[in-house]
């Protein structure tokens, strides 16, 4: 993570150690696109490789949370032998719960953030740092997908919602995170979210992607072309996505539709 005015002498950096962008095209054509990208979610990053195929994520924006905040309270610890610079605790948490929303609660996509969300709680715990989570967590429009972390981390770790967490809680904060823990849930016995469907409650990605193809659709479609391949799926045109989306309508189950309207709303609120 840096701050967006270190961008390009990071990549300079980056560079001089072997280090190159996965979707080599100019800067500030990629930065338009990541901005026009409903799929990034109000993230603004750019992934780096080395000849030897590891990979550094360069982030500089994560939807509302405020980069100069999250570094100001970062403190040192150790590691390898040197010190390093570590986001606290509740900080990581809240920025689990905003990875957990913009991966859509897909299982296969966010079970890093759970088990993230499952041992930093302890740790949070521990330090007398949840009342601090709680602040930083609502203050990002993050908390209803926090709680919802909190119980998929009880059901499946054998744990339990700290008791502050459950105290600060409105029963619409509790309707919103049992939804989001449901859509995880219901993935894991039934097929995976078609994450298209979600921009049809979220005006904000349909302007988003308007406003791309507005910039031009053959340059916009070739930048979404790529990105797909970088992330190993294979590219699907616009006709085979409608498709796709129809089926997805069609095949839906009722309450799904609740659970998505839900994954949308918060979706909007908290990660742009």
């Amino acid at each position: 993570m840096i701050r967006q005015a270190d961008l390009r002498k990071a990549l300079s950096e980056l560079a001089c150690n072997g280090y190159s962008p996965v979707i080599s095209q100019p800067l500030d054509d990629y930065i338009a696109f990541v901005r026009n990208s409903p799929g990034f979610a109000g993230n603004e990053a750019i992934e780096l490789t080395d000849a030897q195929g590891a990979s550094i994520d360069l982030h500089w924006r994560l939807g509302r949370l405020d980069t100069e905040e999250l570094l100001a309270g970062a403190e040192a610890v150790p590691l390898l032998g040197r010190r390093v610079p570590l986001l606290r605790a509740p900080y990581c948490v809240t920025i689990a719960a905003h990875h957990a929303l913009r991966n859509d609660f897909v299982p296969d996509e966010m079970i890093r953030d759970l088990l993230d969300f499952h041992d930093w709680l302890p740790w949070m715990e521990t330090r007398g740092e949840v009342r601090s989570a709680i602040q930083i967590a609502k203050r990002n429009r993050v908390w209803e997908a926090v709680l919802g972390l909190a119980h998929l981390s009880a059901g499946f770790g054998e744990s339990r919602v700290p008791e502050t967490f459950v105290a600060e809680a409105t029963r619409a904060d509790l309707r919103s995170a049992a939804d989001l823990a449901d859509l995880f849930r219901s993935q894991l016995d039934e097929d995976l979210l078609n994450s298209d469907l979600v921009y049809l409650f979220d005006a904000g990605s349909i302007r988003q992607i308007v406003a791309g193809a507005a910039s031009g659709w053959r340059r916009y479609r070739s930048y979404m072309k790529v990105f797909e391949q970088s992330n190993g799926r294979d590219p699907v045109n616009l006709r085979m996505r409608l498709k796709q989306l129809a089926v997805a309508i069609w095949r839906m189950p009722r309450k799904r539709w609740r659970l998505v309207r839900t994954l949308a709303l918060r979706k909007s609120a908290g990660l742009r």
